[in-house]
């Protein structure tokens, strides 16, 4: 990585460079921003010292585990007492833990800004469509590149208090992998498969094992440290646990006052989201089944557009109804590389010599290419 430092060009370090969001970071920088970066990870055999970096780096961001997040943290900030700058830099971190690595940053003399991507890194090239908490805690001299940053990154931004986000966090990632740990376990208490449960699904179901299945392939030490670091995250599944609790105590009661009870109950719970949202969260439930149909489709293909201009779908298209197929669904997604793909479904077979006649004059005219026609290797989004 490039320890020198270009005329007009900022460097940004980035802690923890060799891990998913420090790879994406680095090319998003890169790209999008045209900075230098100075990459800091045990892992890369080039890596920046931190030294160097608190005497150069404009911006700082912590892309760290969050058990570690505060040690590595610490360690910057002693370094960065042996240093005089001219203007601050910008210190940002990314962990799922706000309160200590807020804390820790603070004690530079650099602005701190928290950071929580509520995602994984990204296939994409930008975070379009993902929701990224932003806690500003001592924001002055950075403010115009920050804002910059934040329009470039494409997210959909929300600002948090940092003594709001991690009891906050306890609920809304806590509480739903701990949920999510549980129903697999209990899945696989059955003696049924989790497959054969599967082909029963209903659209709630389907849903549900989407995202326990979402969990559980990933990296698990991601998830203990959310499940141990935050301090919320113990009361917050005592909750929930005395919920179902009361649920399961009306079911062992049984009579005609516990249903009743019930019923109460399930109109509380309605009553506490407010008609309102519970209308707006069925509407993206029905938009998630229809899609969720759409891709388990038997027949599709799977496209590289080569131009990514007005009017290219268009023709590509074109040659679909020339050749009188008719389209199930069309899906399109934007993979990191900048790469545009469509999931097309077909309602003909895809050995069709019509089909097959379709791909060839897609190839030939140079619109597209096949990337995959199996519902295994799906569009990546």
């Amino acid at each position: 990585m490039n320890k020198g430092k270009k005329a007009n060009a900022m460097n940004i370090a980035i802690v923890g460079a060799a891990g998913a969001f420090g790879r994406w970071f680095t090319a998003f920088f890169q790209r999008e921003m045209s900075a230098q970066i100075l990459a800091h990870d045990p892992a890369l055999t080039d890596s920046v010292s931190i030294e160097h970096i608190v005497r150069e780096a404009d911006v700082l961001l912590f892309c760290t585990p969050t058990r570690h997040s505060t040690a590595i943290i610490e360690q910057f900030v002693q370094a960065s007492k042996a240093v005089v700058r001219e203007q601050p830099a910008l210190w940002l971190d990314i962990t799922s833990i706000k309160s200590a690595p807020i804390q820790a940053m603070k004690q530079s003399d650099a602005e701190v800004v928290g950071l929580h991507p509520m995602c994984a890194a990204p296939s994409a090239p930008t975070m379009r469509g993902k929701v990224m908490i932003v806690c500003r805690e001592r924001l002055h001299h950075w403010q115009s590149w920050f804002e910059h940053f934040l329009a470039t990154l494409q997210a959909e931004i929300l600002e948090l208090p940092v003594a709001r986000h991690d009891p906050l966090m306890a609920q809304i990632q806590g509480v739903v992998h701990a949920s999510a740990i549980a129903q697999a376990l209990q899945i696989g208490a059955l003696p049924e498969s989790a497959e054969q449960l599967w082909a029963l699904r209903s659209p709630a179901y389907a849903l549900s094992q989407a995202s326990i299945g979402r969990i559980l392939r990933s990296n698990a030490a991601i998830y203990q440290d959310i499940q141990f670091d935050n301090v919320y995250v113990q009361d917050a599944l005592r909750g929930y646990i005395a919920q179902l609790q009361h649920l399961v105590d009306l079911l062992e009661q049984g009579d005609e006052t516990a249903r009743q009870q019930w019923r109460q109950h399930f109109d509380l719970a309605a009553e506490k989201l407010g008609a309102t949202y519970c209308e707006q969260q069925h509407q993206q439930f029905e938009q998630l089944s229809c899609l969720l149909s759409d891709l388990a489709e038997p027949e599709d293909l799977i496209l590289h557009l080569h131009s990514d201009r007005p009017g290219a779908l268009r023709e590509l298209l074109q040659i679909f109804e020339q050749q009188q197929l008719n389209l199930r669904s069309i899906h399109s997604a934007r993979q990191l590389d900048g790469r545009v793909l469509f999931r097309i479904g077909l309602e003909q077979a895809r050995s069709n010599a019509v089909v097959q006649s379709a791909l060839r004059q897609i190839q030939q005219q140079g619109l597209a290419t096949l990337v995959s026609t199996s519902r295994s290797a799906p569009v990546q989004s």
